[in-house]
């Protein structure tokens, strides 16, 4: 168990006032449940101040958006209790879809707005007694009450902005990107895995800390658009580097293929990526290693092709960290006018994050079955609480519905809510009648809130401290009874204890089965961006791709070692992808049978990816290499296409993805050997 560090202590300190401030108000102003705008500190409180904001936003607008569906519901649906419960299931799974569809903090949005409407306007619930209308303006205004007090508590005193924090990630992200940019261009290839992986995690950390910087006041607003466009840029250097890496293996299998002067410009882009002010000696070595660039005439060996590819991937390394450079001084500068440059890449910079209907839906299917199950249970029982069982169901399915396998956490929650039930039952029914002020009412609270707020600062242990507080909110021995309140909590058990069971049958989704559907989800974008005109966007593919790599890494990782999900390399599908959409983009300026051959080699990609989609085949069939070699040949021959070499460029990313232990080109009898097959096969599915 790591030590609690200092601003943990001092962050428990800071959500305690603001939670006494807040009970303080609410108490002042004769507000019916105080305890709300105390469990609203705890719920928005944050280690950054950003974040606290961006929180409390979200959730005023989620409990307003809500609120305002409850009461709606309740006009229309008011007299018959089924059908206004039947309302509020179709709206929380509006809500609950477009929650886990959103894997950014804003999905907490849609998150409130489900849990709101149920809260307000559930029939028979303890937690959503009285008049409706007077609950959900009693919750918006001790909500609204809990956020500002949040927010003023953390302003004022010590505030911790995420700036810096996002400064620090960047920093350490330029660290990563240079180690592992010279341990390829070094050819260390043992530690290139390694510096892979830190490099896509400090990205995907830099994104969602990006959200909150937006609530910042003390930052210029576009400070945060620059960060997100130099965010876009640092993912882009993956395929970069990976791409350079795979070329370089390749030339240096065999050491008479490896060029002397390419050592001289590996070692000069070495240098170069050491530099902390790489913009000096800029012009300098992109003349060097553009002027490095092999013919790729009638008749060219695979190697001289492979070097002409990773002389185009030293340029794109030299522009993206330049790029990169430029938009973080940018970034620290934001009221300064940007190039025209960085002006063409902020809007070229789009988000495309990788989402799964499917499992979106199952996952609603199998809350569904869970609130059916308790349903049942509270008919046939009669139990009058079986209402309140019902409906911690659904919010348990709402919380944990992106979660693949949610039953260990749920399990966990069992062991937290029985916890919670004896903390609370001490303080609701011996210390609290026990208080007659309200300084006494803090001291008593201090012993219980303040360790409470340490388990709140970290996300693990978040859920453990909010439930007892949360608990305290819903119950006041003002108005309870020792055994309605027993039944309630043990309403709000057997709830979570329905979805555990079901979801131990229904929900269990393996790591294996997960990132089986992520990469199956690529390789239908694979088989789209071949099989289509054009018209798709590199940037729109490699963020949704990156996305999928990040989300790809626990996976494999928990699936084990001997997982055969373990072989496939998704960044090389995702070079694999932006090949092809540079050949969609060039090859109309080909004629005759340069163009046929080209067109053969798009239908046969896009063919090979539909059928691993269903198979999960990790192997292209052989005849897809004569084609590609004769394509290869073919616009060779091609020397008055504009384009030309990108579209070799493109043919050989293409060959180099799907066949990357052959080591060189067929010859011109090999490849009509070939491609006897291959040919006959696309006329037949022609």
């Amino acid at each position: 168990m790591q030590p609690v560090a200092p601003w943990q202590i001092l962050f428990s300190l800071k959500a305690f006032a603001a939670a006494m401030l807040a009970l303080y108000v609410a108490y002042s102003l004769n507000l019916e449940r105080p305890y709300w705008a105390m469990t609203t500190v705890y719920v928005v409180s944050q280690p950054f101040t950003g974040a606290i904001r961006s929180k409390g936003v979200f959730r005023l607008g989620g409990t307003i958006t809500g609120a305002a569906a409850g009461v709606s519901l309740y006009s229309i649906f008011g007299g018959s209790d089924l059908a206004m419960m039947i309302g509020l299931v179709l709206w929380l799974y509006i809500c609950g879809y477009f929650a886990m569809s959103d894997r950014s903090p804003r999905n907490y949005f849609f998150l409130l707005g489900g849990l709101t409407a149920l809260l307000v306007g559930w029939p028979g619930s303890s937690m959503s007694s009285g008049p409706i209308f007077e609950n959900a303006l009693a919750r918006i205004q001790e909500i609204g009450l809990g956020i500002l007090c949040a927010v003023f508590i953390d302003s004022v005193f010590f505030p911790r902005r995420i700036g810096p924090a996002i400064d620090s990630e960047i920093a350490r992200w330029f660290q990563d990107a240079r180690s592992w940019a010279r341990d390829v261009l070094d050819g260390r290839s043992e530690a290139t895995t390694i510096d892979r992986s830190k490099l896509a995690a400090d990205a995907a950390q830099i994104d969602t800390m990006l959200v909150h910087l937006e609530y910042e006041m003390q930052d210029n607003p576009r400070r945060a658009r620059w960060l997100r466009v130099l965010q876009q840029r640092m993912l882009l250097m993956l395929p970069i580097l990976s791409s350079i890496d795979d070329r370089l293996l390749e030339l240096r299998n065999d050491s008479n293929r490896f060029p002397s002067d390419l050592e001289r410009i590996i070692s000069a882009l070495s240098n170069w990526l050491a530099s902390d002010v790489p913009s000096e000696k800029l012009r300098e070595i992109t003349a060097k290693v553009e002027a490095f660039k092999p013919s790729t005439a009638v008749g060219s060996e695979w190697e001289e092709i492979l070097l002409v590819s990773l002389s185009a991937r030293f340029v794109e390394l030299v522009r993206l960290w330049s790029d990169c450079f430029e938009l973080w001084r940018q970034a620290q500068t934001p009221q300064t006018k940007p190039s025209l440059h960085l002006q063409m890449l902020a809007r070229e910079t789009v988000s495309s994050p990788h989402r799964d209907p499917g499992m979106i839906l199952w996952a609603i299917a199998a809350s569904f079955l869970s609130f059916l199950v308790a349903a049942t249970f509270w008919v046939t029982t009669g139990w009058p609480q079986g209402s309140t069982a019902a409906m911690m169901a659904l919010l348990m399915s709402l919380f944990f519905g992106a979660i693949d396998d949610p039953t260990p956490m749920l399990r966990m929650l069992i062991k937290v809510l029985c916890f919670a039930v004896v903390l609370d039952t001490l303080y609701l029914f011996v210390i609290m009648p026990a208080t007659h002020s309200f300084p006494t009412l803090v001291i008593a609270f201090a012993p219980a809130l303040i360790p409470l707020g340490i388990l709140a600062s970290n996300p693990t242990t978040f859920m453990v401290a909010l439930m007892p507080i949360s608990m305290i909110t819903l119950q006041s021995t003002a108005f309870t009874g020792f055994a309605s309140y027993i039944n309630g909590m043990v309403a709000m058990i057997c709830g979570v204890l329905i979805v555990y069971l079901v979801s131990s049958v229904v929900k269990r989704i393996s790591a294996d089965t997960s990132a089986r559907r992520i990469l199956q989800a690529g390789w239908r974008d694979m088989a789209a961006l071949a099989g289509a005109r054009g018209g798709f966007s590199a940037e729109g593919f490699a963020s949704r791709m990156l996305d999928r790599l990040a989300l790809l890494a626990p996976r494999l990782a928990a699936a084990g070692d001997t997982n055969d999900l373990n072989a496939i390399d998704a960044l090389s599908d995702l070079r694999l992808g932006l090949s092809i959409i540079d050949l969609q983009q060039w090859k109309d300026e080909l004629s005759g049978v340069a163009s046929a051959r080209v067109r053969r080699v798009l239908f046969g990609v896009s063919g090979y990816f539909r059928r691993k989609t269903s198979a999960s085949s990790t192997e292209a069939p052989i005849w897809m290499l004569g084609q590609i070699d004769k394509a290869l040949l073919a616009v060779m021959g091609q020397s008055d296409t504009p384009h030309r070499s990108q579209i070799i460029l493109s043919l050989a990313g293409i060959r180099r993805g799907l066949f990357p232990r052959v080591p060189g080109l067929l010859g011109h009898n090999d490849v009509a050997h070939e491609l006897s097959e291959g040919e006959s096969i696309t006329a037949a599915a022609g």
